[in-house]
């Protein structure tokens, strides 16, 4: 993935903001008496855990569909493996294949 791409860094914010929504929804849940006595509007405590755990499901499936997408563009954007030039040499250093039967017969000295 192109870490240095401004679609690759904005990925990362929806991560920030899933987990930022899961820290305000524990500590609203834990302090909830004393926000509810500042509340101008009064909810109930289940309803306010449920719209943080909506925010934070939303942010988390925002991040792993950007994700998902960001790698499929960079698979598919991959440049093909270079073929090698006909017109090129073969070098025989880096050539491996067996040699002709008839070599091996002169290096083995017959055994006696």
């Amino acid at each position: 993935m192109n870490r240095n791409s401004s679609a690759c860094k904005g990925i990362g914010v929806y991560l920030f903001l899933a987990f930022f929504w899961l820290v305000v929804g524990v500590l609203a849940q834990i302090f909830w008496a004393d926000l509810e006595r500042h509340a101008i509007v009064r909810i109930d405590r289940t309803i306010g855990g449920f719209v943080f755990f909506v925010l934070f499901s939303y942010n988390i499936l925002r991040w792993r569909m950007a994700r998902g997408r960001q790698e499929a563009i960079d698979e598919h954007n991959d440049p093909p493996p270079r073929r090698r030039h006909a017109d090129q040499p073969i070098d025989s250093t880096f050539d491996f294949s067996d040699s002709d039967p008839q070599d091996e017969k002169k290096k083995d000295p017959p055994a006696t």
